[in-house]
């Protein structure tokens, strides 16, 4: 052993501490996603570690992954369905598969990374899984088990396609960022029309006027959502934390978010996303694309 070197013997070193306490605590915050929404002005998203617990608890019970082996990572580290890829593989065990800028990127490439790792599950884009069909090179879809849509509206012709190219169970996702990653996951794989469905265990939603009164069955509304997943709000900006992060009409103590979506909810218990108040573009939906 050179010079001034010393052995430690790691396993018998009174010294050494093997039980680090964990120093997260539930209202700590986890995490700060920022997003721009429609003024184009960053806004960093606080999630405490309760939300994030109370999420991965709750969308592992709406969604059985028990059986699957292996999540395809698309998404990049500044968007919250980055959140999604890692925290569900490590609740289920699943070994990730990382695709480079370059897969991301090109269709081709993306389906050869499908099938060369008999990847179960995808979390995509409607517009990146268009271009997957467009390209006709869909091979790597035909094994996978779970096809998570997110970051857009799902169309309906798109569904089509897809069920057309694979059996997998489709699923269709909402949820802000400011609510936690996604906070619906609705089979949409033998559906003859595409709903949100309905929010995971401790999450509510509730459609409400321009009085902030609940609306009927079928009448169109802002929807407002309130739970265990909502953000601690806004970094540094009280302000629009405020303006967002509302006291519960009927329970002050209790907050709701404001998303500023138009939704009904049908007969059937479904909720049906119909646009936006101030009709906001490519915003209604998780991965990280915020709102105002």
């Amino acid at each position: 052993m050179p010079e001034r070197c010393t052995h430690m013997n790691w396993n018998h070193d009174e010294k050494v501490n093997k039980y680090v306490p964990s120093r997260a605590v539930p209202h700590g915050v986890a995490y700060v996603i920022y997003t721009s929404g429609s003024t184009g002005k960053p806004k960093g998203i606080m999630i405490e570690h309760q939300a994030l617990f109370h999420w991965v608890k709750s969308f592992s019970q709406a969604v059985d992954l028990s059986k699957d082996r292996s999540f395809l990572a698309l998404a990049t580290i500044s968007f919250d369905a980055s959140i999604f890829e890692i925290l569900i593989s490590l609740a289920f065990g699943l070994t990730v598969v990382l695709a480079d800028e370059t897969e991301q990127l090109d269709p081709v490439l993306l389906n050869e990374l499908l099938v060369r790792y008999d990847v179960d599950i995808i979390n995509i884009t409607p517009t990146r899984m268009q271009q997957i069909i467009s390209c006709t090179r869909t091979k790597g879809l035909h094994k996978v088990k779970k096809i998570f849509f997110a970051g857009e509206s799902l169309p309906e012709k798109l569904l089509q396609q897809t069920r057309k190219v694979t059996s997998a169970a489709l699923y269709n996702m909402y949820g802000p960022t400011e609510t936690t990653i996604s906070i619906t996951a609705h089979d949409v794989t033998n559906a003859n029309h595409i709903t949100i469905g309905h929010p995971i265990s401790g999450v509510t939603f509730y459609i409400l006027n321009e009085q902030l009164q609940l609306c009927d069955i079928n009448e169109t509304g802002e929807l407002y959502i309130g739970g265990k997943t909502l953000a601690r709000g806004y970094l540094n900006n009280q302000e629009r934390t405020e303006r967002h992060f509302i006291s519960h009409p009927l329970f002050p103590d209790k907050r709701l978010y404001k998303t500023g979506d138009l939704v009904r909810k049908l007969p059937d218990g479904d909720y049906e996303y119909i646009g936006r108040v101030d009709n906001q573009v490519n915003s209604w939906i998780s991965c990280g694309i915020g709102r105002d």
